[in-house]
């Protein structure tokens, strides 16, 4: 009995692996992801985000497919300016068509290698149709446009002041405030010159190190924050290669929420920021008719405190060593060092650089994928050309034979910011 069992549990195993090997040798999917990158201006009070930031994006496609399809893109986007660039070659496989909605604001440029056609259609909802290779990784789109009147930062700096504490020695203390879900959470901290790094607490939250590129540069890493309600502590972090199945539904609510048919609707298809493209249905993700978010609302509040020396204590370590007959050339060096940073600075040492930057599982720009279809289809191969393949068509049912093509949309964004740090000498 026990044999007969194992027997079947093996064969059951080698059935699964040769049709999990089969799988991936037929796959057939596409992947359309929108990445955006965006600078803000410096963060202080204020948690809404100036709109006259400039967004940068890209729309790249991925494409392992047994055939070779012609699709048809919708996109749910009005850009306020753009300029649309395709960095796709002159390839007859590779055809590209952009079509402009009428009513919106002129584009300054657009430069599309090979357009089809360009017809007036409804605003929010440019269409691209292109072909891309059976297995291809490109690029199909480049675009600059402006950000979203709805968007606020999902992460703020407050509180961010310099005081002195004792002779040479100042401390920067912040408070990191998380709005809502965020991916790859990093700050890097610059000290002025002539100033060095003493004790630095993070609220033991992520990890720090100092930076290989510049002694006067600190990196803490956080990695992802407010997807559960607290961030990866004692060095523990996510990226976004694990990205966690609520941090869309937590953007939302940063964003806030919209019509209850619009939310019945998504409830089944949000669950990750990468979902199914279906045949007849469209990807969530749109930022449209969102009200604003309470500004003193949060998700997490993290406290970042350093503690740096200047002028006096700068080198006093690597004097230490040298002993009592060598006081008066220390203090000849200070004294050198302090007439340094005065020339240099004036009476006070400027204060350190604060910036961060993360990623969120959406754009910024509103623009998202609402609808790829089938525009054309054309098979790479007869199966009945051959007899293996001949023999495998009479034997496999149509579905195992030939997968459905499988679609998917990807939304990230790169946010980078500074912020004011106030000096209280």
């Amino acid at each position: 009995m026990m044999r007969s069992l194992i027997t079947s549990a093996a064969a059951a195993s080698v059935a699964i692996s040769l049709y999990r090997a089969y799988q991936d040798a037929m796959a057939n999917d596409v992947l359309i992801a929108v990445n955006e990158f965006v600078v803000l201006p410096d963060s202080d009070t204020q948690s809404f985000t100036d709109l006259s930031s400039t967004v940068e994006g890209e729309i790249r496609v991925e494409t392992n497919t047994l055939s070779v399809y012609k699709y048809l893109l919708r996109l749910n986007a009005f850009f306020l300016e753009a300029n649309i660039t395709s960095p796709i070659g002159r390839d007859g496989r590779r055809r590209t068509a952009v079509e402009v909605p009428s009513n919106a604001v002129p584009l300054t440029e657009v430069v599309l290698n090979d357009i089809v056609e360009a017809t007036a259609l409804g605003a929010r909802q440019p269409q691209i149709t292109f072909t891309p290779g059976c297995t291809s990784h490109q690029t199909l789109l480049q675009y600059k446009t402006r950000m979203h009147e709805e968007f606020m930062a999902p992460v703020s700096i407050r509180d961010a002041v310099v005081q002195s504490i004792g002779p040479g020695q100042l401390r920067l203390s912040f408070v990191v405030i998380v709005h809502a879900a965020v991916l790859d959470l990093e700050l890097v901290i610059s000290l002025p010159k002539q100033a060095r790094a003493l004790t630095v607490n993070t609220d033991g939250v992520g990890s720090w190190k100092p930076s290989s590129s510049s002694d006067r540069e600190i990196l803490w890493y956080i990695g992802a924050s407010g997807t559960g309600g607290s961030s990866y502590r004692n060095g523990e972090t996510a990226s976004l290669a694990t990205v966690p199945t609520n941090v869309q539904e937590q953007q939302r609510k940063l964003f806030g929420s919209r019509s209850h048919a619009r939310r019945a609707r998504d409830a089944d298809t949000q669950q990750s920021p990468e979902r199914l493209i279906g045949d007849e249905t469209v990807v969530l993700g749109n930022l449209e008719e969102y009200p604003h978010a309470e500004l003193g609302s949060f998700m997490e509040r993290i406290h970042f405190e350093l503690v740096y020396s200047v002028n006096d204590d700068a080198n006093e370590d690597s004097n230490s060593n040298n002993g009592g007959n060598h006081r008066k050339g220390k203090k000849s060096t200070r004294q050198h060092r302090r007439e340094e940073v005065q020339s240099e600075y004036g009476s006070d040492v400027p204060a350190p650089g604060v910036g961060l930057s993360y990623a969120i599982a959406a754009t910024v720009s509103s623009l998202t994928v609402k609808k790829l279809q089938i525009a054309e289809e054309k098979p790479t191969w007869d199966p009945s050309a051959h007899w293996l393949w001949r023999t495998v068509s009479m034997t496999l049912p149509k579905w195992i034979q030939t997968p459905k093509l499988c679609r998917k949309a990807q939304y990230t964004t790169r946010i980078s910011q500074t912020a004011s740090v106030e000096v209280q000498y």
